[in-house]
């Protein structure tokens, strides 16, 4: 795995390209309201990083590269972020890229929201990453839930990582990316 390989997954619509901007501090991957926004596996990288062993003999079709200047402005701003297709809409082609990416990174941030919490496909797809990378959940647009909606889906997220991963309490986070980008936390 490359050294601050995160890969970004997750279901369509939870927000994982507005999640890779509040992290980068700034827009650099494409928003929308389309669904998918993203289409195909996007790696993020500073003008600096050295790519060749995350992007060699991968299976599927060859992701999309943007460079970009690191700055102070987010948390993660000079890491390596992928930014995935969803991980549950019926265009599959891109899947196996996803997979190969994710397989080399060090964490998979798997954001969520509220209606796909329960989605087995979301799940499905961190089967065979259980215990091979950290899994860190993230709970997106919790500025639109009470906070005993936050922590029951968060509970949900925790019960759902022990019985089907056999992850026992991983991190989980209830987050808002759009309140992040704007400064107002999140």
């Amino acid at each position: 795995a490359t050294a601050g390989l995160f890969a970004i997954t997750g279901p369509t619509g939870a927000g994982k390209s507005t999640t890779l901007n509040a992290l980068a501090g700034r827009a650099v991957a494409r928003e929308g309201e389309s669904r998918p926004t993203t289409s195909v596996p996007t790696v993020y990288a500073p003008d600096d990083a050295d790519l060749r062993a995350l992007l060699s003999n991968l299976d599927g079709p060859a992701p999309e590269v943007v460079r970009y200047a690191p700055t102070e402005a987010g948390p993660f701003t000079d890491q390596v972020l992928i930014d995935a297709p969803d991980v549950n809409s019926v265009a599959s082609e891109h899947r196996d890229t996803v997979r190969a990416l994710a397989d080399r990174a060090d964490v998979l941030l798997v954001v969520l929201h509220r209606q796909s919490v329960v989605e087995d496909s979301a799940v499905t797809f961190l089967d065979s990453f259980a215990h091979k990378r950290r899994l860190i959940f993230a709970l997106n647009r919790a500025d639109e839930l009470t906070a005993e909606s936050q922590t029951a889906l968060l509970d949900q997220i925790g019960d759902l990582a022990s019985r089907r991963l056999g992850v026992d309490d991983p991190p989980r986070f209830a987050i808002s990316s759009r309140d992040a980008q704007a400064g107002r936390g999140g």
